[in-house]
C-alpha cells in the first residue's frame, strides 16, 4: 500500500449493536442489563434513573407521537408495585432509591437490583400496551 492510499478501518466481524433488538421497554432494560456501561456510560442506578426520567421528559417536551413511544412497561404502576413489595414503612422513596438502599448504596449493585425487580414485576404483570 502506498503512503497516499487510505487504509479502511478494521471492523470486528461479530460486532453487534446492543440496541439492535430494542422494540419496547422490556427489551431496552434487557439490553441495559447486558451492557450497562456501554448504554449508560457507567454501571449506575442513578444514571439509569436519569436516562429513564430523560425519556419521559423528552416525550413531553418534544410531543413524541404515541406510535413511536416505547411501550411494555408502566413506570408508575411499577413504582406502586415496588412500594407494596419493598417499602413497607411507606417512606417517600422512588424505586431507584429503594434499590440503592437494598444494595447498601452501591451504584452498580443498585442498578442490577432495580433491573431484577423490573424483571420480577414484568413476569407478574401483563404488558402495558397503552
Amino acid at each position: 500500500m502506498s503512503p497516499h492510499q487510505r487504509q479502511r478501518p478494521h471492523r470486528q466481524p461479530h460486532h453487534r449493536d446492543p440496541l439492535d433488538h430494542v422494540e419496547d421497554w422490556p427489551t431496552l432494560l434487557l439490553a441495559i442489563r447486558e451492557n450497562p456501561a456501554t448504554l449508560l456510560g457507567r454501571e449506575s442506578i442513578s444514571t439509569l434513573r436519569d436516562v429513564l426520567m430523560g425519556f419521559g421528559l423528552a416525550e413531553i417536551i418534544y410531543d413524541v407521537p404515541h406510535d413511536v413511544l416505547l411501550h411494555g412497561f408502566d413506570l408508575h404502576a411499577f413504582e406502586r408495585w415496588c412500594d407494596a413489595q419493598y417499602n413497607p414503612a411507606e417512606e417517600p422513596l422512588h424505586s431507584f432509591d429503594l434499590a440503592l438502599r437494598a444494595a447498601d448504596h452501591d451504584e452498580a449493585a443498585g442498578l442490577h437490583q432495580w433491573i431484577a425487580w423490573a424483571g420480577e414485576y414484568l413476569t407478574q404483570t401483563p404488558p402495558d400496551n397503552a
